[in-house]
């Protein structure tokens, strides 16, 4: 059990966890899968994150892909304010016991992004599950600019976990328990 659990700071936060002993680098025809098992998330405005954050620009920059998910919203990145998807999901999906899995594939010059969010207590019933696809054009992002446009290829980095506050001003504070 891995647990984020901060404050209100009174304003927007990101908190992070590196794993640094193993890094991944994406290349013409690797494929990547990572996940994490999301045991509870705390509030509206808590949001677990999973990313593959490529080691040049470090977990601080937020730039590389991942998947967030709070109690409403969801979300498929390529950097801070830079969004695939991103959803105030109606209904809400679950906020506990599910899995978060994000898939890089390298094919053709363009990195194919794969978020999904698994149900742990019915299976592994998927309750979301969208591809992207990144290109060396700028794409047009549900919010964002696509600034650079070249996807994240040939560069190395690692799997991160965050927890981020949105807003920091929840009197409860925030927790995501992995």
């Amino acid at each position: 059990v891995f647990t984020f659990n901060l404050p209100p700071l009174g304003q927007a936060f990101f908190h992070s966890s590196t794993k640094t002993t193993t890094t991944y680098e994406l290349t013409e025809g690797s494929r990547h899968e990572f996940s994490v098992d999301m045991i509870s998330g705390q509030g509206i405005d808590s949001f677990a994150v999973l990313a593959f954050i490529p080691q040049a620009t470090g977990p601080n920059s937020l730039t590389g892909y991942g998947i967030a998910k709070s109690e409403s919203d969801l979300l498929m990145t390529k950097g801070i304010n830079k969004y695939f998807f991103n959803e105030n999901m109606n209904p809400p999906l679950k906020n506990t016991n599910v899995r978060l899995v994000l898939t890089l594939t390298v094919r053709g010059g363009n990195v194919i992004m794969r978020g999904r969010v698994l149900d742990l207590d019915n299976n592994l019933a998927p309750l979301f599950d969208r591809t992207y696809v990144d290109t060396p054009a700028a794409d047009v992002l549900a919010d964002g600019t696509d600034n650079p446009a070249q996807p994240f290829i040939g560069l190395v980095g690692n799997a991160v976990l965050y927890l981020y506050g949105d807003g920091g001003k929840d009197p409860s504070g925030y927790q995501v328990v992995y």
